[in-house]
């Protein structure tokens, strides 16, 4: 099968069955990975329409949708979720030649808030725990939290 000929049936394509085809190809052969992808872009697809064409979205449609859904969410679900949504859209492009939107220049990768706490040292835990002014709700706690 030629190129041309791959995006001609492509045409046809609805936003279900490439997510299909998507979730079941080797790239998601991972369970892990596709039940995380397949969330996203179940979501995207309903939103859009999973009956409409795929050559027939925008990549501002897309953009849409993603301000829509995750646009208020911290960094790192909006960059995992808008990563989700390229890699479906890139391998439609790429790897199956259909006529498909990208994600829009305007979802750009956000900042992650990085969480520097540290872990207390098991012999400061140890301390804490066998002080006698410490409330024994407090050492429970503790306790119950992994801290021994």
């Amino acid at each position: 099968m030629t190129a041309a000929t791959k995006a001609q049936r492509g045409a046809a394509i609805t936003l279900q069955a490439a997510a299909d085809a998507f979730l079941s190809s080797p790239r998601c052969e991972n369970a892990n990975t596709r039940r995380a992808y397949g969330g996203v872009i179940d979501k995207v697809a309903n939103r859009l329409g999973a009956s409409r064409r795929l050559a027939d979205i925008s990549d501002d449609d897309i953009g849409a949708v993603l301000e829509g859904e995750w646009g208020t969410a911290h960094g790192s679900t909006w960059n995992r979720n808008r990563a989700a949504v390229s890699a479906w859209l890139t391998w439609c492009r790429e790897r199956q030649r259909w006529s498909a939107p990208a994600v829009p220049g305007s979802c750009e990768r956000r900042k992650e808030h990085v969480d520097a706490t540290k872990d207390l040292p098991k012999a400061a835990i140890e301390r804490q725990l066998s002080r006698r002014d410490v409330p024994l709700r407090e050492k429970t706690l503790w306790r119950m939290l992994g801290c021994r």
